[in-house]
């Protein structure tokens, strides 16, 4: 039983190397992203190369929040299935930038201490050390052990849940 298992794992790996050392390779493999809406008209030619039914594109449309097709640009199927989706800029959503106004990016917020244990990888990704942490905690009064979720992001901005569900939203620079 473990020689298929290996021989499985060797071809995975293989195949996974090939597709790096050649874009050839790794479109007969993965095939490309194929356009089935441009202008707000559908290609049926290339729905019909996906098998995809004219009910499951309006499905993948409203999961995107497109309810009218005159609104997209684009519609691309990507090689992992997914429906990618280009709004006309006339119904597109109203972004600060827009508006000229600027907004204060807290980068990314991740989850630091999951069910009382601490996780080294998410705490450097966010810039936080476990002094910085511990600081967080002997501040709330809230020992390691007790915590069900603590949140950081880099702009230092926590949140804290307790094992109890309470929660406590702060900042520590």
């Amino acid at each position: 039983g473990l020689i298929p298992i290996l021989v499985l794992i060797a071809l995975e790996v293989l195949v996974s190397v090939f597709m790096l050392k050649s874009s050839r390779f790794h479109r007969l493999v993965c095939g490309k992203p194929v356009v089935i809406i441009k202008d707000g008209r559908i290609i049926q030619e290339n729905m019909q190369e996906l098998r995809m039914s004219v009910e499951d594109l309006f499905e993948q449309l409203r999961q995107k929040d497109v309810f009218v097709l005159s609104d997209v640009t684009y519609a691309i199927v990507e090689t992992n299935g997914t429906l990618s989706v280009v709004k006309k800029a006339a119904v597109d959503y109203l972004r600060p930038s827009d508006m000229g106004v600027k907004v204060k990016d807290e980068g990314l917020e991740v989850v630091v201490v999951s069910d009382g244990d601490l996780s080294v990888g998410s705490m450097h990704l966010c810039g936080k050390n476990e002094e910085w942490i511990h600081s967080i905690l002997k501040s709330e009064a809230v020992p390691l052990p007790e915590v069900f979720i603590l949140t950081v992001n880099t702009a230092g901005q926590y949140t804290l849940i307790r094992r109890d569900g309470s929660l406590k939203k702060g900042v520590k620079k």
